[in-house]
């Protein structure tokens, strides 16, 4: 998974923050619906600089929130093979965890091969199939719903951070070279006694979890597990961002429950209102 920062990313995070459509933002900037399209692709840039100043005056944003990120962004990993590594992944374990990029390379190598035998099988393996088709639609509804999720709370989470008057700047990808496990998103805080701070984010989603049979106990224990391999860091806060009351609960019970070594909180997002509910701690320095 690729953390890097973009201006697409930037730019869908406070449109949804800000209630506004693409078409609107479109028509605010005077620009065509494909062209503002393909700057939250990251498939193009705006060339002029006052388009950048309208975008923040739009966006109520800090016009080098948006030029500080005119880095040529990374091609992303295809959806395909994303679906695919998470299917096999759903299968193997029981639940899905973003970033793994072995599975997705065996998953590309699975279908190869049912689609090299697809004209040898019988009727149940074509009903097998029919199963899989319709488990790939589930999991990109699923990517669709995480991504918007993400877009919300990374809003909601900047608005907090303002409010603290907490300053910071955007992690790039150097800065996450090296063995062990790592984040959806990250940045490091200039006037904190941390000096890193990173997210994953969950949004709830009752037919993916009713399709792999998974509870919200299992799911906090998923989300936790995820940053064993992480190297300890006493000056890294590491916070679990989701947007449901009984997952959230779920995470908390794991307090002092748990081998994560350093500070780890979870964040319930309120999405109907955009903001940061409550935060409360999984881990802490003390138990590491």
């Amino acid at each position: 998974m690729d953390n890097a920062p973009t201006l697409g990313k930037k730019l869908k995070m406070l449109r949804v923050g800000n209630s506004l459509t693409q078409d609107e933002m479109a028509e605010k900037l005077g620009i065509s619906r494909q062209t503002y399209i393909s700057y939250e692709r990251d498939k193009a840039k705006p060339r002029r600089e006052e388009t950048y100043q309208k975008m923040a005056e739009i966006l109520d944003c800090d016009v080098h929130e948006l030029t500080d990120l005119l880095a040529s962004p990374k091609q992303s990993a295809s959806s395909d093979l994303l679906i695919a590594g998470s299917i096999l992944l759903a299968g193997l374990a029981g639940a899905i965890v973003p970033g793994s990029l072995p599975i997705v390379t065996t998953a590309a190598a699975a279908l190869s091969l049912i689609n090299k035998k697809d004209r040898e099988i019988d009727t149940a393996q074509k009903d097998g199939i029919l199963e899989y088709n319709n488990t790939s639609k589930l999991l990109q509804q699923h990517e669709d719903r995480q991504t918007t999720f993400q877009a919300i709370a990374q809003f909601a989470i900047n608005r907090k951070i303002k409010q603290d008057q907490i300053e910071y700047r955007n992690c790039s990808d150097n800065e996450l070279e090296g063995p062990g496990s790592k984040p959806d998103e990250s940045i490091h805080l200039l006037n904190s006694p941390f000096q890193s701070w990173w997210f994953s984010y969950w949004a709830k989603d009752p037919e993916l979890d009713e399709y792999l049979k998974i509870s919200a106990d299992n799911r906090a224990s998923i989300l936790i597990c995820r940053y064993t391999t992480a190297a300890f860091d006493p000056h890294r806060k590491v916070s679990i961002v989701v947007d449901d009351e009984e997952l959230f609960n779920a995470l908390i019970a794991y307090r002092d429950h748990n081998c994560y070594h350093g500070v780890m909180t979870a964040i319930l997002i309120d999405t109907d209102h955009k903001r940061v509910n409550k935060e409360d701690t999984i881990a802490d320095l003390e138990h590491a």
